[in-house]
């Protein structure tokens, strides 16, 4: 590395001979002039040292550093920062990089104290031969005194550079200077030094370069912008050619080492954008956290390190499912039509514009990508149109648009079965590759088309829309609280807006567990309670408004048990049993659990009236999966601020990719701490083993195709303008909402939280248990079972077939069987009618 760099020495010019006194006179003049200059200069230096910033030792260097994140695995998913820099030590650097920056910017570097009058001369010269500028005057060391003073050109920058490069010279060694220069120099794209300039073009850290790339690099400097290799790769080319041509001739390289640099293939990476590449919105809630608590200096200048819970490989599985089911969902609301209609005229203007989207690509289309084709022409019999991606022609058939009815309500179910209904010649439209399941599948509520696979070529189309309707999905393990996924919206680049933490949308039958949570616990209502589903009014004589709450079939069943209620989601004994518990406990018991947006004191609570976070609900759910125990949910389990000080540490001793060391830390930690229990374990068990049935024969039972042992809640408002799906097994809970950002719009009758939602959840939950058995939860002490009739509740008789078997707390088993004559309790509060007036 670079410790010990060769000084190009250039060599003395001839003695003067017979002209010496000629010279001894000169040199008088000269010194005299020196000593004028000198006064003039201390002048200067008195006038401006107060001025310049105190810099007397390394330990004081402390540059703007980036913050970076981290997922749980080290990878990195953002960085942030005004300079986007890493501190490399000097020893680090390769010997032949130091070389490549005095060649091409300092050749005088070890020889001269700050500044280098024949440096400027130099560069002056080479500049004229060119025609352009080529070489600056500025040594190394006024280039760092620039980081500290300014830009600006005016003369008081120019003369406070100059005195602090003379100050660098006289307090820090040449080896110090390189230093603070690698790590402080401008490289363009808001890279600064070399570390992270390496990361940022190459993927490589600066002591894996090879010499081509450190060529690149010590070309920057002088004009970063112009010489970019990843936006002007010819111009870079140049000036990697200028360069080693220096080294060469300075003796840093050989013949065949100069010959190999000029001639490598350097690949150049486009400048990672972690930020929106990897897990956007989970990165932005962080930023946002970062902010808040500690400051924009300390955000974008205080090189943090900062460690997440995001899981990438489950966040990736949760963006996947949640664009396919946005796609889906919003085709099955229709086609809204072209992009934009182009007269004849235009179409040779409009091709040219097009097949600048394959450029990149050599003209080649990605499978799933998107792109904007011309209609040409619609086939006689309306079976298929011919379409242009630019140059690229090929066929868009029906069956690949048969979705594309128009968007309006009640046309769900209609099937396009002529091109010509729907697009003209001139029309511009989205396309993407088309797959075989795209000429096959069948857009309808609850489907969710499998991951499409490959193209069938690259002439076949299927119709494509970018979707109005919106997601956001959240996914937590219970045991730690770590946020392991967080899904803010279809795309972050289109909307910032998160709507997994920001919005506040109603959910529907979604909040009913919240309330029967309450009745366990607080009545002790068992799943043998009957309810009475009665039609039931509500008259607000003030505002002159009824209310008459309806299940979803819009019918009525009479005596229900709770069990029955649950799993099949009905919203008349939901009303009654909030009715029972009273809307201000319920409340309470909501703000217990999590909830933390107001609810109005109303008995449409019952039924999801108020609006809540995605957010806040997962977590609700995941107390549900934790029998009762809260725990505050954790994106970041540890923060270290730039001097490798933990500043937060929020790790839960379980988490695997702690060291032994800190595992055992973390565990003392918590095993000093207690439970917050909010709901009894006995009662959040009950109301467990009832959303298990949900997902097995009640609204969620589609979930039962994952095979695993599962609980959760569907949830949808008045005409499905929000559709929600809560679940959760023992290790993994996952909400998911769809819907359109604004009420203009229901996503349709049919789209419930059970046809809408469940399947993108569904997609997330089998990708991120695959290859794990998850296991049953066990039943706390207090708990016995019995076995009851499916439709009254009542224990089944010894030796009877049928039945099922139920979770009771100890004492509140109903003591009336099935078939008996008198069909009524015996006094026991876990049987009683539950009606209203």
């Amino acid at each position: 590395m670079a410790d010990d760099i060769p000084i190009v020495v250039r060599k003395k010019g001839p003695k003067l001979g017979r002209f010496g006194k000629v010279a001894v006179v000169s040199g008088a003049f000269a010194f005299i002039c020196i000593l004028g200059a000198g006064a003039a200069m201390g002048c200067v230096y008195f006038k401006y040292k107060a001025d310049l910033p105190a810099f007397d030792d390394l330990d004081q260097y402390r540059p703007p550093v980036s913050t970076k994140v981290y997922a749980i695995d080290g990878r990195l998913i953002g960085e942030f920062a005004t300079e986007r820099r890493d501190v490399v030590p000097y020893d680090q650097v390769p010997t032949k990089l130091v070389q490549a920056f005095i060649a091409a910017e300092d050749q005088e570097f070890f020889l001269h104290q700050g500044m280098d009058p024949r440096g400027i001369v130099r560069a002056f010269i080479k500049n004229l031969r060119t025609g352009r500028k080529v070489a600056g005057g500025s040594t190394i060391t006024q280039q760092v005194a620039k980081t500290y003073v300014g830009r600006e050109k005016t003369y008081t920058r120019k003369i406070r550079e100059l005195l602090l490069a003379l100050r660098l010279e006289k307090k820090f060694s040449k080896r110090d200077i390189l230093f603070l220069y690698l790590n402080q120099i401008y490289l363009g794209h808001g890279l600064y030094g070399v570390q992270a300039a390496s990361r940022g073009y190459f993927r490589k850290n600066v002591w894996e370069l090879n010499l081509a790339e450190m060529a690149i690099l010590a070309g920057l400097p002088q004009a970063p912008a112009r010489y970019s290799p990843y936006l002007n790769p010819k111009k870079a080319d140049e000036r990697r050619r200028y360069v080693l041509d220096r080294m060469f001739e300075d003796g840093y390289v050989t013949q065949d080492e100069r010959t190999g640099a000029l001639d490598a293939k350097v690949p150049i990476n486009d400048i990672e954008d972690y930020f929106k590449e990897k897990a956007p919105y989970f990165t932005e809630h962080v930023r946002r956290y970062l902010y808040d608590k500690y400051g924009e200096d300390a955000l974008y200048r205080g090189g943090m390190q900062v460690y997440t819970t995001v899981d990438l490989d489950k966040q990736y599985i949760a963006e996947e499912a949640l664009i396919r089911g946005v796609k889906e969902i919003d085709k099955r609301q229709g086609y809204r039509g072209p992009l934009h209609h182009a007269d004849r005229a235009e179409w040779d203007a409009w091709l040219a514009r097009l097949d600048r989207q394959t450029a990149k690509d050599g003209g080649a289309l990605r499978p799933e990508q998107t792109y904007v084709a011309l209609v040409l022409a619609i086939a006689a019999d309306g079976k298929s149109a011919a379409v242009a991606v630019g140059k690229r022609t090929g066929t868009l058939p029906v069956a690949a648009m048969r979705w594309a009815h128009k968007a309006e309500m009640g046309r769900e179910w209609e099937k396009v079965e002529s091109v010509g209904r729907v697009l003209g010649p001139g029309d511009l439209i989205q396309v993407r590759l088309a797959t075989k399941k795209d000429l096959t599948h069948v857009y309808e509520p609850g489907s969710l088309m499998p991951p499409p696979g490959d193209p069938i070529d690259q002439k076949t189309f299927a119709l494509d829309q970018d979707p109005s309707v919106q997601g956001a999905l959240v996914s937590e393990d219970p045991q730690s609280g770590y946020v392991l996924a967080m899904i803010g919206g279809y795309s972050f680049e289109v909307s910032e807006f998160n709507r997994a933490f920001q919005a506040c949308r109603q959910p529907g039958s979604a909040f009913k567990p919240i309330v029967y949570a309450a009745a366990i616990d607080k009545l002790n209502y068992t799943p043998s309670t009957i309810i009475v589903d009665s039609p039931l009014v509500f008259d607000d004589a003030e505002n002159q408004l009824r209310w008459k709450p309806q299940n979803f079939e819009q019918d009525f069943r009479g005596d229900v048990t709770l069990r029955n209620a649950v799993i099949h989601s009905l919203n008349v004994p939901a009303v009654k049993v909030l009715n029972a518990v009273g809307v201000g406990a319920a409340i309470d018991y909501a703000k217990k659990f999590g909830i933390r947006t107001g609810l109005a004191p109303n008995l449409s609570l019952a039924l999801g009236g108020s609006c809540v976070t995605l957010w806040d609900l997962t977590n609700v759910f995941a107390g549900f999966a934790r029998l009762g125990v809260k725990k505050k949910p954790v994106f970041i389990r540890k923060i270290v601020d730039r001097d490798g000080e933990v500043v937060e540490n929020h790790s839960h001793f379980g988490d695997p990719f702690l060291s032994p060391h800190e595992r055992a830390e973390r565990a003392a930690h918590y095993a000093g701490q207690t439970d917050t229990r909010v709901l009894d374990a006995r009662s959040a068990f009950i109301l467990l083993r009832l959303m298990r049935e949900v997902c097995t024969n009640g609204t969620g039972a589609a979930a039962a195709r994952l095979g695993q042992p599962l609980a959760g809640k569907t949830g949808t408002t008045n005409d499905a303008f929000d559709a929600w799906f809560m679940g959760f097994s023992k290790n993994l809970v996952t909400g998911v909402w769809v819907g359109f950002d604004t009420y203009e719009r229901p996503l349709g009758r049919w789209e419930t939280g059970g046809k809408a939602a469940l399947p993108i959840w569904m997609a997330y939950m089998g990708e991120a248990l695959k290859g794990r058995k998850e296991p049953e939860w066990e039943a706390p002490p207090g708990i016995t079972f019995a076995r009851v009739h499916y439709e009254t509740g009542l224990l089944m008789p010894p030796g009877s077939p049928g039945g099922i078997s139920q979770p009771f707390k100890v004492g509140t088993t109903p003591d009336e069987t099935a078939g008996s004559s008198s069909g009524a309790a015996s006094g026991t509060t876990d049987f009683m009618k539950i009606d209203s007036d």
